[in-house]
């Protein structure tokens, strides 16, 4: 196979497929594959020859409906497993006779079919018995850290015979349900009546030849209409990425790279797409990961010992903090410390912030009322106390300053200049600058929205 990038991804649209990035009923999902940094690729017009699929890594249909794959398209997906490609295939509730399709002609080269049922369990559910949760599953790198998931309105996967005698075929059954789960399936003729189906198989992955299928059973794991079921509900988004993760793994074609999902902190990962994005000095963030973690090995002593001068450093300086803050560290002091300093800063209770919503929403015009952060607004007041509060001489009792409305305006129109944002509002701040900005994002989707079977991937 030719050369490709080793995480580009394209997705099916010939088929009247469920699963469009476009559609703002996955937009959490896509926002992932933007933000991941993938090469995003679509084939419109069918899988007419093997050279539209060599430049991708991986290929994904997501749920065709009311369509067939022809012969010649089957051919073709086959010979790009089998030589290399990687798939992602997801049918959902009734299979293929829910979808009206024929996926399963595909899927019996790899030695599965999709059931057309529906799925439910008694016991191990989510609001709906129809939303099973798997809890346990078989240990495996796409399974790595996932502790449960929900799979809503699915159907479930049956292993053909002669799977075990083919040694080009490991098919591995990765996600199954609880022994409490039960189905009603179509007989074909009418939905047979409910019975047992314990332990059904709901994902599966396979190494064909060299190259790897995954097989999913329902697409509401992708969705972003409920968290309930969704791609943000139990560990559905982990399992995602790690089933991403293991079928973009270059480790046997590429020398010397290795793809892994690892957890990275948010702010760091926005740092480095902003790096990307702005300054044009690095391919993608994956350059900026692997050149720190090499100068960290080269470094590693220097590093270490440039780490413990800090700290040290940090020490010392919050002791002097301490030593100057100490006046209102109260809590733990001992009764004779206490009494050369003051308890009460003259801060205020949060029933007395309260009493004055009212007035601070009118003088500010909205800008502060009912979502007023009082907590913050305490702790800023006990900093501004702090730095004027002078030790008591023993047996003198200090004076509490009254609030006077003079000073209480005072505040409101420090208030109205520097607004104190509550903790959701510097969330979404953050949130912002690391899409760096929404724009961006809307550029790469629309960019994708254009694109033709024969254009490069949008990365």
């Amino acid at each position: 196979m030719t050369k490709k990038n080793p995480k580009s991804i394209v997705f099916d649209y010939s088929h009247n497929n469920t699963l469009t990035l476009e559609s703002p009923s996955y937009s959490d999902f896509t926002e992932y594959l933007f933000g991941s940094s993938f090469a995003l690729g679509k084939i419109q017009a069918g899988f007419t020859s093997v050279d539209k699929l060599k430049k991708y890594k991986m290929c994904v249909i997501g749920g065709p409906r009311e369509t067939v794959f022809q012969p010649n398209e089957i051919e073709v997906i086959v010979d790009y497993i089998k030589n290399g490609g990687n798939l992602l295939v997801i049918n959902d509730e009734g299979g293929d006779y829910g979808a009206n399709t024929n996926l399963n002609d595909l899927t019996r080269h790899f030695g599965f079919e999709f059931n057309s049922d529906i799925m439910f369990d008694s016991m191990n559910f989510l609001s709906q018995q129809n939303r099973v949760i798997i809890n346990e599953t078989e240990p495996h790198l796409i399974t790595r850290n996932i502790d449960s998931i929900v799979q809503s309105s699915a159907c479930s996967i049956k292993l053909l015979d002669y799977i075990e005698a083919d040694e080009n075929i490991k098919a591995i059954p990765i996600c199954k349900t609880s022994l409490n789960s039960f189905h009603t399936i179509w007989n074909g003729e009418q939905w047979a009546e409910e019975e047992d189906a314990p332990r059904s198989i709901m994902s599966l992955a396979l190494n064909y030849y060299k190259g790897r299928v995954i097989a999913l059973t329902t697409i509401s794991m992708f969705s972003s209409l409920s968290s309930s079921y969704g791609f943000f509900a139990l560990n559905n988004q982990d399992l995602i990425a790690n089933i991403f993760m293991w079928l973009l793994d270059t480790a046997s074609t590429d020398k010397g790279t290795k793809l892994i999902n690892v957890s990275l902190d948010y702010n760091l990962f926005s740092w480095i797409e902003k790096l990307v994005q702005k300054e044009r000095k690095w391919r993608n963030s994956d350059e900026i990961i692997n050149f720190a973690l090499k100068y960290l090995k080269d470094n590693f002593e220097d590093v270490l010992e440039k780490i413990e001068i800090n700290r040290e450093n940090l020490h010392v300086e919050r002791q002097k903090q301490n030593g100057t803050t100490h006046a209102i560290s109260t809590e733990n002091s001992s009764p004779e410390e206490r009494n050369y300093y003051p308890t009460d800063i003259g801060t205020g209770s949060a029933k007395d912030l309260n009493e004055i919503m009212a007035s601070l929403s009118e003088v500010t015009k909205g800008e502060v009322g009912s979502d007023f952060d009082i907590k913050n607004l305490e702790l800023k007041l006990k900093k501004d106390k702090a730095k004027i509060v002078k030790p008591v001489i023993e047996g003198k009792k200090k004076k509490t300053p009254k609030k006077t409305h003079k000073t209480i305006s005072k505040k409101i129109k420090t208030s109205e200049k520097n607004p104190i944002k509550s903790k959701a509002d510097k969330v979404i701040d953050e949130a912002l600058k690391s899409l760096g900005s929404f724009d961006e994002f809307s550029k790469k989707l629309e960019e994708f929205k254009s694109l033709s079977d024969e254009d490069e991937p949008v990365v």
